[in-house]
Order: C-alpha cells, then structure tokens, then sequence
C-alpha cells in the first residue's frame, strides 16, 4: 500500500500543464511525435559522433603517436614480453600520462557532460506530451533519457565491434614486413573514415598515398586481431571503469566538498 506522502506526490500536478481537451491532447501529442523522433535521432548520431572521436583519438594516439605501427617499436614491446599497446612503449611517463588524460577526459564527457544533455534533452520532450501530473513527467523524463543515453553509448561500441574488429572480405590486413611498405591509399580506398577524410584533406593517389592513413579502419588494416580486440577494450575502459568513480567524484565528493566550504564561512552567533 502507498503511504500518504506517496500518494501526495503521485496527486502533485505539473505546473507546466496545460488544460485542453481530449482531441487537442492527441494532437499535440502526435506532433510530439513527429517532432522528437527526428530529434532523438539526429542527437544519439551526435553523441555517437562525439564518442567516435575518442575512439579515433585513443587508435591515433597509440599507434601514430605513439609508433606502435612501426617495427621497431613493435620489436622494442616484444622485447618486454608484451604487444605494443600503448604510448608507454615509445615515450614512457608521457605516454602514460597521454593515456590517462585522454581515459579522464572521454569519462568526463561520457558521464557528465553527455548525461547532463540527454537529461535536458528528455525534460523538454517530455513537456511536449503535456503530462497532467508531475510524477508522470518525471517518469518519463527518466525513461527518455535512459533510451537516449542506451542508444548513443552502446551504438557506439556496437558500431566499433562489427566495423572495426572484423577482418571483412575485400579488406585484408597487410603488415610492412609483408608488403614492404604499407600504402594507406591502396589498403584504405572504399573504407569510410578514409574516404571522408581524403575527400576534406583534398589528397590521393597522386599527392600523398599516405594521407589520412591514421583513421581508425585505416589502422584496423595493419593491425592483428589481438591488437584490434585490444583497442576496443580499451576504448570502453575510459566509459565503463573510469566514468563510475568520475560520477562519485561529481555527485558525492565535490558537493560535500562545496557544503563543507560554505558551513565553513558561515559566520556563528559566538
């Protein structure tokens, strides 16, 4: 059974309601339709944007910056009993440090900044569909923003695992000790990324066949399975272990940290 202050809240009525009938209700909530369909759409697209980049940018940073393409760093990792993984290889604390600024920053943007917009989000759709009382509008803000953030986060990754880890027929890895010298523009032509980026960079064949050939397929291409499974749990490491404790910091530790500061210079009456 329900308390009373339950059923007081369950009663309580949105202040942004508006009195209208049973026809004008189902008109507005058909346009509702027609308008946050696109909407959703178009803003999961952007936080998968978003969240590619970060994986483009962890793939850029271990094997361009980082030279995990190149033999001899490939050799220098095998020599410690291990794959060439990561920035550390090659740079040592700076890598390392690279690594971890990069893990922060995606967490940030993964757990606050994103959640904090598809919260927004879902409070003005849901003010669309004109709830009458306020526990409804809070319900549905919540599951908005849930679906929001579940489509935009794990559509990621589940675009990264079938494009990325993959060795799909017409594609096949090549490595500089088998062909020499690998050829972005021959290895990487007809893949996504690469194409987009040598369209807008204005290169090629004839002007730099190694253009654009830090893109993320494009590095799928010389890259062993081991060493592509190992950029994805990688690239969700930042999300899913960082992003938790990035939360408790943001919601627990940093409040009672400004709740401290202010009972602090609140003045007493000694």
């Amino acid at each position: 059974r329900l308390g009373a202050m339950e059923v007081v809240f369950q009663n309580q009525r949105n202040w942004n309601y508006l009195e209208m009938t049973d026809s004008e209700l189902r008109r507005r909530r058909c346009w509702a339709l027609i308008v946050a369909v696109p909407i959703l759409v178009l803003f999961c697209l952007f936080c998968m944007f978003v969240l590619a980049f970060f994986v483009q940018w962890y793939a850029f940073l271990v094997y361009v910056w980082g030279g995990c393409l190149d033999e001899a760093i490939r050799e220098q990792a095998a020599a410690m009993g291990d794959l060439c993984r990561s920035p550390q290889v090659k740079y040592g604390f700076v890598g390392w440090l690279a690594e971890v600024a990069s893990d922060i920053t995606l967490a940030v943007v993964f757990d606050v900044l994103l959640g904090l917009a598809c919260c927004t989000l879902a409070t003005r759709l849901v003010s669309l569909w004109n709830y009458k009382y306020d526990y409804d509008r809070r319900y549905g803000v919540c599951m908005v923003s849930m679906v929001i953030e579940v489509l935009s986060r794990v559509g990621l990754f589940v675009v990264v695992a079938f494009a990325f880890m993959p060795r799909w027929l017409g594609h096949e890895t090549v490595y500089p000790e088998q062909a020499g010298v690998f050829v972005a523009a021959d290895q990487c032509a007809g893949l996504l990324d690469y194409d987009v980026c040598s369209a807008l960079v204005g290169c090629g064949t004839a002007n730099d066949p190694q253009c654009c050939a830090g893109m993320l397929l494009c590095i799928a291409q010389q890259l062993t399975f081991e060493e592509r499974r190992t950029v994805f749990e990688k690239s969700v490491k930042g999300p899913f272990v960082v992003a938790p404790f990035v939360r408790i910091l943001a919601t627990v530790i940093i409040p009672w940290v400004a709740d401290y500061l202010a009972w602090a210079q609140t003045p007493t009456d000694d």
